[in-house]
């Protein structure tokens, strides 16, 4: 369905191809409802025998079917605009799509008919009768550009004006004049113009509390705490503890986690551990422990850690490290603990059953499974991952006694262990096209789930070699699995990845970074494997040795630019302490790629080195030193 048409050679192909292959009948009824629907010329009878039809269970021909759907309402709304039409017969249809038409789909002929309306009065009743009920349904109005085309009785502005508070033009005024005070605070802070800032963040306050029925709650509580959060990385602490005093009166907040963090990480940046060990206590943060995500956990439990409460600390780092293994925090935590806990601490899990133990039985998946497999095969060959994640949720949701060809398989292993088995499966059939994000993002979903186990073989997955060899022949100063843990993040190994901001390739390189050390190089040329690893492997050299073997300004650097980095280094980072710059640094995004690529490097170091103990400092696992590995281990 390119270009609003369908091609009819291509869908006849299609047909004829899902009627020859089992692995894609289940395409076969959408694809023929789409032929009749062609053939009727989308008349009456195809809006209603052949056009929205569910196909459940069936997720990526929901999808599909999902695009066809969007193609009917576009020839439904060109048949209620030709001369002559029977509204009666299509109205069924119409009140099914017109929640989309009023969230602005097809809006340049929803207009259109909108206009058109004012010559038939029959049908402009029953259509604004529509109208209202389903704004009524949803509270909320289409935009001020469509209500413009509509011709007012007094019954039908009764209707919008109970809801004009939910008008979201009406909305937008004041959103807007918000944004506007928000961009005053940080034009003011940003020159260090102090007073005035602090000035405009409290008339933002003041303007949420006497306008917030029109403003959105979690929009405007987000820019509160950015705000919030400048204060803070601005050093001025009293300010910021106010306002986030100011916040909790505002939005009836309690135990807020991330502005329980921030009041404590007030004392943490000053290095007021005993203040910051007064706070915890009073408000009773560790009997609330479980609750709360691992960073907050790893600082509570730290904070007493560094007060002399190591008993009770070093239970709390064991929690962390149980509940999320692979967490950043979780690293911590281990590092932290005293040597004699250590010993006791396994991150991996060796699991009962593995696929390594059926891989002998004869045709383990039955036909169903089979089907999902080759198909999984088929999109991974092509690279489409949004048809490979359809196709996973589509297998996960078979029944257990239907994704295994004998019944004493399903019966004689636990969930756990039929899920391994099946994951593993998924695992190398991905893997062996080169398409480890949806391998990562299955084994996740697995863990959160609790349908998997951290067995060494998940690790390796999680955790593959790809490139190693590659790596190692062209650099042998950078420890390959510091590159490895890079690439991890960066691309997940997609030797044509793209970015948004244009990045390319497996170590994500921006064009004009490239030119720096290729002069000719063009964009298209990132996307070879060799080439991409040669010039980004000595762009990470460089930065290496421009900040002197320190891993967080390398890999901030590498993500946000290095002049950021040296920026942040004059005002922002002030401390020697490498856990504290880290929770400095002020872009979320570049804060999280350190902390995922220092993880990273930590479990490659653990799989393939096998290094038992620990025998540097924490401080010391944050440098970088050419010619050896990092010591994270």
């Amino acid at each position: 369905m390119k270009k609003s048409r369908i091609n009819k050679n291509n869908l006849a192909r299609a047909i004829r191809e899902s009627k020859k292959s089992k692995i894609f009948s289940i395409f076969t009824p959408l694809l023929r409802n789409i032929s009749l629907a062609k053939k009727n010329n989308f008349n009456e009878k195809s809006f209603s025998s052949y056009c929205f039809q569910h196909y459940r269970n069936r997720p990526i021909v929901e999808d599909f079917a999902g695009k066809f759907n969007a193609y009917c309402r576009r020839q439904l709304l060109r048949y209620l605009t030709a001369k002559t039409i029977n509204f009666n017969k299509v109205e069924e249809a119409f009140q099914k799509s017109l929640p989309n038409f009023l969230n602005g789909e097809h809006k340049s002929y929803f207009s259109k008919f909108l206009k058109k309306l004012r010559k038939n009065k029959k049908t402009k009743l029953l259509v604004y009768e529509h109208l209202k009920n389903a704004i009524s349904e949803d509270e909320n109005l289409p935009s001020i550009k469509l209500l413009t085309e509509l011709d007012y009785d007094i019954h039908w502005t009764r209707s919008l004006q109970s809801l004009s508070s939910n008008n979201p033009t009406k909305k937008r005024v004041f959103t807007q004049e918000f944004k506007k005070l928000k961009r005053l605070f940080y034009r003011r802070i940003n020159r260090d113009k102090i007073l005035k800032a602090i000035k405009y963040k409290d008339q933002l306050i003041s303007f949420y509390r006497g306008n917030s029925s029109f403003i959105s709650k979690s929009f405007a509580l987000k820019s509160l705490l950015a705000v919030s959060n400048k204060l803070l990385t601005s050093k001025l602490y009293n300010e910021s503890k106010k306002t986030y005093d100011q916040i909790e009166l505002v939005f009836k907040l309690d135990n807020h986690e991330e502005i329980l963090f921030k009041k404590l990480w007030i004392y943490l940046d000053q290095k007021k551990l005993l203040q910051a060990h007064q706070f915890i206590k009073k408000n009773r943060l560790i009997s609330k422990f479980d609750n709360f995500s691992p960073k907050l956990q790893f600082w509570i439990a730290d904070t007493l850690n560094k007060n002399g409460e190591e008993k009770v600390s070093a239970g709390l780092f064991l929690s962390i490290i149980e509940s999320r293994p692979l967490h950043y925090y979780s690293i911590l935590s281990y590092k932290s603990l005293p040597e004699n806990h250590k010993k006791s601490i396994n991150f991996v899990v060796n699991s009962n059953m593995t696929a390594k133990q059926t891989k002998n039985k004869k045709q383990l998946f039955s036909n169903s499974s089979r089907k999902y497999l080759k198909r999984i095969s088929i999109w991974s060959k092509h690279k489409r991952l949004t048809f490979i994640e359809k196709e996973l949720e589509g297998l996960f949701n078979l029944p257990k006694k239907k994704i295994f060809s004998k019944k004493k398989i399903s019966r004689s292993l636990s969930s756990e262990q039929l899920d391994n088995i099946l994951i593993q499966k998924i695992t190398k059939t991905l893997n062996s096209f080169g398409e480890y994000l949806p391998s990562f993002k299955m084994i996740y979903k697995g863990l959160s789930e609790d349908k998997v186990v951290l067995s060494d073989d998940i690790l390796k997955a999680l955790f593959p070699k790809s490139y190693f060899n590659k790596i190692s022949k062209i650099e042998s100063d950078l420890d390959p699995y510091f590159v490895l843990s890079l690439i991890r993040q960066e691309s997940a190994f997609n030797p044509i990845a793209r970015s948004t901001a244009g990045a390319r390739g497996l170590m994500q390189l921006m064009p004009n970074t490239a030119k720096l050390f290729k002069k000719r190089i063009r964009s298209k040329h990132l996307e070879n494997p060799k080439l991409n690893l040669q010039i980004g492997i000595k762009y990470l050299k460089k930065l290496v040795k421009m900040f002197d073997g320190n891993l967080i300004y390398t890999l901030a650097a590498y993500n946000a630019g290095e002049n950021r980095v040296i920026r942040w280094r004059k005002k922002i980072f002030t401390h020697n302490d490498p856990l504290l710059t880290i929770e400095s640094i002020p872009f979320q995004e570049t804060r999280n790629y350190v902390k995922l690529i220092y993880r990273n490097i930590f479990f490659y170091n653990l799989i393939y080195e096998n290094k038992s103990n620990i025998k540097d400092p924490l401080e010391e696992s944050f440098k970088i030193s050419l010619n050896q590995t990092l010591n994270l281990k």
